[in-house]
């Protein structure tokens, strides 16, 4: 009977430490379709109009096209809700 009421606790136990566990988030980041970028020593300013994504610093930034296509990784990123325009700063390529 001991045996049974302590596989029981520890059941208990189990299921309510995974179940106070956070739950998992997506990665944040942009994926914008055309870009342009302004170099400033080893470092670029991008924007956009043609983003989706979420994040606001150290946040990976796909650009599929235009002046600015390539892969980067930007200090801090802003997509604007109304308006669409994508402003990101501290951005190195990688």
């Amino acid at each position: 009977m001991a045996v049974k009421r302590l596989a029981i606790i520890l059941a208990a136990a189990l299921t309510a430490g995974s179940a106070l566990s956070p739950p998992a988030h997506a990665a944040a980041g942009y994926l914008c379709l055309l870009g342009t970028a302004v170099q400033t020593g080893e470092q670029y300013t991008l924007s956009s109009t043609t983003c989706t994504g979420s994040g606001l610093s150290d946040v990976p930034v796909i650009v599929r096209g235009g002046q600015a296509a390539g892969n980067y990784r930007c200090q801090r990123a802003r997509l604007e809700p109304l308006g669409g325009d994508f402003r990101a700063s501290g951005c190195t390529r990688v």
